[in-house]
């Protein structure tokens, strides 16, 4: 179970920052760029700085939820970089459906952090939770042949 947890933990924060990187960087391929911390920092009218905290705090429960559940639930199949994909593309739905939930739920109506047309802002989105997925798969099969040779350790 702790090593589990010190999974989600590590493969979380790992991907939370490849995803941020990604996101950012996204701008010079003619994407918009995306801050998740300041969209969340100004959904909860929090300093930015709790923004960061709540995106890295997310980024582990997400990854817990992968490491707790998805992992074994997609056990057939064997890619980790279609598990990762999997995994991102049903974690950018679930901020897909997430963000304007709070954002009615907060009253708050703008997501700063965002610029650009909303299809160019979903396809970078796609693109960074797809990378965090992918992180995450792969953080935890290093994790699981780092503690010992067997693959189901």
């Amino acid at each position: 179970m702790q090593y589990k947890i010190r999974q989600a933990i590590t493969g979380g924060f790992l991907a939370t920052i490849v995803m941020t990187v990604m996101m950012v960087m996204i701008g010079a391929w003619g994407l918009p760029k995306i801050s998740p911390p300041a969209m969340l920092s100004a959904m909860m009218g929090f300093p930015l700085a709790l923004g960061w905290i709540s995106h890295f705090m997310i980024g582990m429960i997400f990854a817990a939820g992968y490491v707790f559940f998805l992992d074994h639930w997609l056990h057939r199949i064997h890619s980790r970089i279609l598990k990762g994909t999997i995994f991102g593309t049903a974690v950018f739905m679930i901020a897909q459906i997430a963000i304007p939930v709070l954002n009615a739920a907060l009253g708050t109506s703008n997501t700063p952090g965002q610029e650009g047309s909303f299809f160019l802002l979903v396809t970078g989105s796609l693109i960074g939770h797809i990378a965090y997925g992918i992180t995450v798969a792969l953080a935890v099969k290093a994790g699981r042949h780092a503690t010992s040779g067997h693959p189901m350790a």
